[in-house]
């Protein structure tokens, strides 16, 4: 596993979500059981739009070479990874989150082990294949 691999698999799933959130955001909605306010909606197409936006700048940075900058790249999805663990861990205390919500807070924590275990690693130069 190398940072290019992690962040083709981050601009993957930050595309999908944030074209499901802008297209469809009461689809997406669905599984976690949140009422559908118009404003809700509106949020979430904005939300969309970040999320979109995050997974092609990842796409297009995925071949990155220097050693710095994939360092402070995965400090950077490292920490929205935690970020995203924060608030359905605060959210879940209160009973206000359905089931569904674990399964969103298990990829940010995976993606955030990843993205850990990749920055304990010694710094590799990437080779354009």
């Amino acid at each position: 596993m190398n940072h290019r691999t992690m962040f083709m698999v981050n601009a993957f799933i930050a595309a999908m979500l944030g074209l499901g959130f802008l297209v469809v955001p009461s689809g997406i909605l669905d599984p976690f059981h949140v009422d559908e306010y118009a404003e809700t909606q509106m949020i979430l197409q904005f939300f969309g739009t970040a999320m979109l936006g995050l997974g092609l700048l990842l796409w297009f940075a995925k071949d990155v070479s220097e050693a710095d900058l994939q360092k402070g790249m995965g400090i950077a999805l490292l920490t929205g990874a935690a970020g995203g663990l924060i608030g359905p861990v605060i959210g879940g205390s209160s009973d206000a989150l359905s089931a569904s919500w674990w399964i969103a807070m298990v990829v940010y924590a995976i993606l955030g082990l990843a993205h850990a275990y990749l920055l304990l690693q010694k710094p590799k130069q990437l080779t354009r294949a």
